[in-house]
Parts: structure tokens; C-alpha cells; sequence
């Protein structure tokens, strides 16, 4: 097994971190206006986009926890670390952006089954408006720092939702102004929903995959064996795993039958030659 001094170690990046202090204080102090303006003007849309602003400020305060946690070094308690904390932390902004799509489509289904109350679209366009912009702001500030984290990564995949839910909204606003379809707003919640349980999966997905110890999909464990087989002194590797600790972090344990010389190479080379790919 590789020793835990090889594997990638989780380093915190400063710059990130007070990027995302700032957005949880924008979407945060915004989401309460959003929502107080979408009762007033009796847009679900736009109440269903403040929760689901809510629920962003949740999630990113949830990666500096995880993030936080993440670096504790690791002890004979966890000899692997804390870094699966940021897969969970993944795992649970998927299935809350589920949980919210599912909330907003039931609310949108039943409001267009029903006869909706008069809209003021004004309010509601400048205020879907603003919220575009937000996110977007967002978006452009955290997407360089989200290709090894996962876990940032979901978060961001809540403001992606969050961005097209505001369009949606602005959409929907123009409809009820000019052409006076009310149901409009039913119907931009209910895609909205349906886009952000698509946006969901593919997180979900690759969260699952880590937790489950699958082996990277880049990565081909029959050539790893074959490879490893190539080397002086070992006869045959047995039940060779490949898995990943973290996003960006793998791992590759096996055993092998060693001819008593020359076992020590073995070992050692085979370890560093299976570890490359890091």
C-alpha cells in the first residue's frame, strides 16, 4: 500500500477562501430581499429563487467547513485523513439541490392548476435582474478555483442554477408584462426545478463513485496489473484496488506473490510506478 505521505496533500488557498466569504455575504443579505419582493409582488418564481439562494449560501459556507476539516492531518484514528469529509459535503449539495427542485416543481405544479393572482412583473424583473448579475459575479469569481474540489464544485453548480433560474425569472416577468400570461411563472419554476435536478446528478454521481471506492474512470486497473506484473521479482499481483480518497487524490493497493529476491525492489518500484499517474 502506498504510504500516506504520498498522497496528494489538501493545501487551503487563501484567495479562494475570501472569495467565498464574500459571496455568502451578497447571497445571503440579497436572498431575503429577493424573497420579501417575490411576496409582495406574488411571484413564486422569485421566491423559489430566493431559497434557492439560500440554500447556495449554505452550501458554500459548507466547503470552508468541510475545507476546513479537510486539512486536519491525519492520525491512527483516520490514517487516510479527513478529505472524504469534502466528498460527503459534495454528496449533500447534490441531493439538497434535488430536495429544492422537488419543492419548487410540487409549488409550480399546483400553481398552475390553480387561477394565479395578478403579478407586478416590474418589481420582479428588476429584482431577477440583479440576482442574474450576483451569480454570475460569482460564478466568474469561483470557477478556476473548482477543477480539484468537488466539493467547491457543487457549490458552484448551485450558483450555475441559480443564474439560469434568475433568467427564467426575467423570461417569465417579460410574459406576464407584455402578454399577460400569468402562468408563465408556473411554468419558468417548474423548468427551472427540472434544470437544477439535472445540474444535480452528474454531482451526485461522482460523489457516489468516490464513497463507493470505484476506480477513477481515467484509469485502467487491468494495464495497472499487467504493468506491475513486468516488474523483476514479482510472480503475480493479487486483488489489485484502485480508488479514490478524494477528488484529485487516488489511491492503489494490492498484494503480490514476490520470489524471495529481489522483494524489496519489487515493492518499492512497483509502488512508485503505480502511483505516477498522481
Amino acid at each position: 500500500m502506498l504510504d500516506h505521505a504520498n498522497c496528494v496533500c489538501h493545501r487551503s488557498d487563501p484567495v479562494a477562501t475570501r472569495r467565498l466569504w464574500v459571496a455568502i455575504v451578497l447571497i445571503a443579505s440579497f436572498a431575503f430581499t429577493e424573497a420579501a419582493i417575490g411576496l409582495w409582488s406574488h411571484s413564486l418564481a422569485l421566491v423559489a429563487e430566493a431559497g434557492h439562494m439560500v440554500s447556495d449560501a449554505f452550501s458554500l459556507g459548507l466547503v470552508l467547513f468541510a475545507s476546513w476539516l479537510a486539512r486536519r492531518p491525519a492520525s491512527s484514528q483516520a490514517s487516510f485523513g479527513y478529505r472524504r469529509i469534502e466528498i460527503l459535503a459534495a454528496l449533500g449539495n447534490g441531493l439538497v439541490l434535488v430536495g429544492i427542485a422537488l419543492s419548487i416543481a410540487t409549488e409550480a405544479i399546483e400553481r398552475l392548476q390553480t387561477s394565479p393572482n395578478d403579478i407586478l412583473s416590474l418589481p420582479m424583473l428588476i429584482t431577477a435582474a440583479i440576482g442574474l448579475g450576483i451569480n454570475s459575479l460569482i460564478v466568474f469569481l469561483l470557477h478556476n478555483h473548482t477543477h480539484n474540489d468537488l466539493n467547491l464544485r457543487g457549490a458552484v453548480l448551485h450558483l450555475v442554477a441559480d443564474a439560469v433560474s434568475s433568467i427564467g425569472v426575467i423570461l417569465a416577468a417579460i410574459a406576464v408584462s407584455l402578454w399577460h400570461w400569468n402562468w408563465a411563472d408556473g411554468a419558468i419554476s417548474l423548468l427551472v426545478a427540472l434544470l437544477m435536478i439535472v445540474a444535480a446528478l452528474p454531482l451526485i454521481r461522482q460523489s457516489l463513485h468516490i464513497l463507493l471506492e470505484k476506480p477513477p474512470l481515467h484509469l485502467n486497473v487491468s494495464a495497472i496489473e499487467a504493468r506491475l506484473q513486468q516488474f523483476d521479482g514479482v510472480v503475480r499481483v493479487e486483488q489489485l484496488r484502485v480508488w479514490s480518497i478524494a477528488f484529485g487524490a487516488r489511491r492503489d493497493r494490492g498484494s503480490s506473490d514476490r520470489k524471495s529476491a529481489g522483494w524489496g525492489r519489487a515493492r518499492s518500484t512497483a509502488a512508485a510506478n503505480s502511483s505516477g499517474d498522481r
